[in-house]
């Protein structure tokens, strides 16, 4: 079973664990609290751990009981597709433990609306034979959720920061220019330009699409690749999409690394831009997720935290 000791980067917390490696702890602030300490070579996770945050284990039984209890049920877990779900699982438990951590730290777990909470929930389960676990779960989600809570509003922006990020990133929010389009990919440059030739001649585009696609999308859906944003794509290719004007205007042969693409230009919208006002609460809201990301990157670099990689080998 491969382990690593790590002090998590944004890429390690924010994105999964599969390529965690060790790292060095960053050198915390001054007023920072220190991370508890580990020697180089991690203690040994216990049958059935997949980490452990500080000393307290993630298990896969955990992983997959939250999973068996949510709409994906139904997931091969073995799959790489599972693999990728249980990783992103796992970096959740792992902020969630980080966050109840902190919470405890400044006396959330003593505050008389949390514990006034727990209370009546515990009332309400009467006499579940399960009644402890219950409350235990129900006490950690409640400080982790009424902790992020606590988050959101200590890093909530005022109007001027609010008004200086949406100008420093107004692409984000413009509204682009978007093509909705038929596409044909072929492998070959001379089918290419008889492709186009004979759509400009007014050949079915459906009918050719099906005839000589290779992009297997393209040939399911007759051609039709829908709505397309300028700048989402190959540039190449936004190149010719937007250069066309006209309703049934056909575009291309152009090559990229899929292939010689020939497209239909089927609809066009202008795109435009936003007003402040239009966005000033979508972006208070990204500015407090962006800072809520930040902060627990900082938690997780001061958290020693040991990943069994292996267990998450094959996820896409």
């Amino acid at each position: 079973m491969k382990q690593s000791i790590v002090a998590f980067a944004a890429l390690a917390l924010l994105s999964g664990l599969g390529a965690c490696t060790q790292h060095a702890p960053t050198e915390p602030p001054a007023d920072a609290p220190t991370a508890k300490s580990e020697s180089a070579t991690p203690e040994p996770l216990p049958p059935g751990a997949v980490a452990r945050v500080n000393g307290e284990v993630i298990t896969e039984a955990e992983l997959v009981g939250t999973i068996n209890s949510s709409p994906v049920s139904g997931i091969d877990l073995a799959s790489p597709a599972g693999r990728q779900l249980l990783q992103r699982l796992t970096t959740a438990m792992i902020q969630s433990r980080l966050l109840e951590a902190e919470a405890k730290a400044e006396g959330l777990a003593s505050d008389e609306t949390y514990l006034g909470t727990v209370k009546q929930f515990a009332a309400g389960l009467g006499q579940a034979p399960n009644h402890e676990q219950l409350v235990a779960e129900f006490r950690r989600t409640k400080l982790v959720a009424m902790q992020r809570q606590r988050l959101r509003e200590r890093f909530t922006p005022d109007e001027e920061q609010v008004h200086a990020y949406f100008a420093d990133h107004r692409q984000r929010y413009d509204v682009p220019d978007s093509a909705n389009l038929q596409q044909i990919v072929v492998a070959d440059a001379a089918l290419a330009e008889q492709v186009a030739r004979l759509a400009r001649n007014g050949d079915s585009f459906e009918r050719l699409a099906l005839a000589h696609s290779t992009d297997p999308y393209v040939q399911r859906n007759f051609g039709s690749l829908g709505w397309v944003k300028r700048g989402a794509g190959i540039p190449a290719l936004d190149a010719v999409v937007f250069a066309l004007t006209e309703k049934g205007e056909i575009g291309g042969p152009v090559q990229t690394d899929r292939g010689y693409h020939v497209v239909k230009l089927l609809d066009r919208k202008e795109g435009r831009r936003v007003a402040f006002e239009e966005m000033a609460a979508k972006v208070a809201d990204d500015m407090v997720a962006e800072a809520l990301d930040r902060h627990l990157v900082s938690l997780a670099e001061q958290a020693v935290v040991t990943v069994d990689q292996a267990f998450f080998a094959g996820a896409e």
